[in-house]
């Protein structure tokens, strides 16, 4: 899914390790902008199929991107669902 950060009008980039737990690979720069893509499973639409299947509620435990929720992407910032174009 395509994410547009309304206040992210410049490219960042972020040093990043190349390996959680093996500090000998070194690290990798990743870019950080206006537009960034996340996987659809780490989304949750609660007006969508999914939504309609739960009663516009997540499954319990759900930890992912909601409307309205906010979550921290590894290595950046805290983003929240302010709106959904489809």
């Amino acid at each position: 899914l395509n994410l547009i950060i309304p206040t992210g009008s410049t490219l960042e980039d972020f040093e990043v390790p190349r390996h959680p737990k093996i500090e000998e690979m070194g690290d990798r720069t990743v870019p950080f902008g206006k537009n960034i893509y996340i996987e659809r499973s780490d989304f949750f639409d609660t007006e969508g199929p999914e939504g309609e299947a739960n009663n516009n509620r997540p499954p319990k435990g759900f930890k992912r991107l909601l409307p309205g929720g906010k979550v921290r992407l590894k290595y950046a910032y805290v983003i929240s669902c302010d709106d959904i174009v489809r």
